[in-house]
């Protein structure tokens, strides 16, 4: 073999052993949650659908290799390991990612992976059509049974949540009904377990703070309510924006009660720090209702006022992830060239 032919050969060799070696780099540490809640930190080396090899992070004491089987694993980390798998221009693959979110309670991302299917597919001659439309007509069936069992099992949070996707996302679904019912049989408890997960995160010596936002409750139940109204009326959007414009004004009212407390007790870290807590809440409570209210405005069409909402979340939060792939989602129609001054929404 030729001198330089053979260097080639070497370079290549070489090059070739430190890709190998830096693979794991390359492809970022992950964490991988298990079925039974435990996360461990790693590298993925190989994945080939059943099962995945991951280098351990031992903080630097040596290597560590394990295998772990998809039956072992979170349905958050196998859609994960799906997606990556996955090129954003195959129509079929999207569609399978959106029916296994369907499956396993990944609504929102699920529905992300359905409209990208949806567009690749309208551009690709329509093969998917039935599969794609079987997978709408039988989302609200699936979101409403999963609610159901959440109901039964005391999880009213996350069944209201889900609720309310169906009101927000299939109206004219013929399950919208039922879920509108069990939307409102549930408020209560709703309420209940919100304020129970709120306390849960005061510390034990919080008793002052407790009844100094006493006062409070009153406001925080009027926030939440006009959320819940405007989740009812989700098929109306000028009358859900209202609503949520209501819970926002509700939600501003205790942020300014909070912050004027926190500062008359500068002299009490512990009240302090507790406030603090409540502050970061409501703060969260105040973004959820800006969300729905753009949503309501995007699928109104009134996509300069849906923007205007969301960069006064991002103002304050610059890295908030849904605000950011809303605004994205916004800008999207805003620039499409559909001969529409306010852009095109599709279904």
């Amino acid at each position: 073999m030729p001198l330089p032919m053979i260097r080639n050969h070497a370079f290549v060799i070489l090059v070739s052993g430190l890709l190998l070696l830096f693979t794991p780099l390359l492809c970022g540490q992950q964490e991988i949650l298990l079925k039974g809640g435990k996360t461990i930190r790693g590298w993925v080396l190989d994945d080939n659908g059943t099962k995945i090899k991951v280098r351990l992070d031992t903080g630097g004491k040596g290597t560590a290799v394990t295998t772990i089987a998809y039956d072992e694993l979170a349905p958050r980390t196998i859609y994960r390991l799906m997606k990556r798998r996955t090129p954003r221009d195959d129509a079929e693959g999207q569609l399978a990612l959106a029916e296994y979110c369907l499956e396993h309670g990944l609504y929102m991302v699920g529905r992300v992976h359905y409209r990208r299917a949806l567009t690749l597919d309208e551009k690709q001659g329509g093969r998917l059509r039935p599969r794609l439309e079987a997978l709408r007509n039988r989302a609200a069936g699936v979101v409403l049974e999963a609610s159901r069992k959440l109901i039964a099992e005391g999880k009213t949070l996350q069944a209201e949540k889900d609720l309310g996707l169906i009101l927000k996302y299939l109206p004219d679904a013929p399950e919208a009904a039922e879920a509108r019912r069990l939307l409102e049989e549930i408020a209560q408890k709703a309420l209940e377990a919100r304020l129970a997960k709120r306390k849960a995160m005061v510390k034990s010596h919080a008793d002052r703070v407790r009844a100094r936002l006493k006062t409070l409750r009153k406001d925080y139940e009027k926030a939440h309510e006009e959320i819940r109204r405007g989740l009812l009326v989700a098929n109306k959007p000028v009358q859900a924006i209202k609503h949520y414009q209501a819970a926002v004004a509700a939600f501003d009212k205790i942020l300014q009660k909070l912050k004027k407390a926190s500062e008359e007790v500068q002299d009490d870290s512990e009240f302090s720090e507790d406030a603090r807590a409540w502050i970061a809440i409501v703060t969260n409570d105040k973004i959820e209702a800006q969300l729905h209210m753009a949503s309501a405005y995007f699928t109104r069409q009134t996509l300069t006022k849906a923007l205007e909402v969301v960069n006064a979340i991002l103002a304050d939060h610059p890295k908030h992830p849904e605000a950011l792939a809303m605004r994205g989602r916004i800008e999207v129609a805003l620039n499409d060239d559909s001969g529409s001054p306010r852009g095109r929404l599709r279904r």
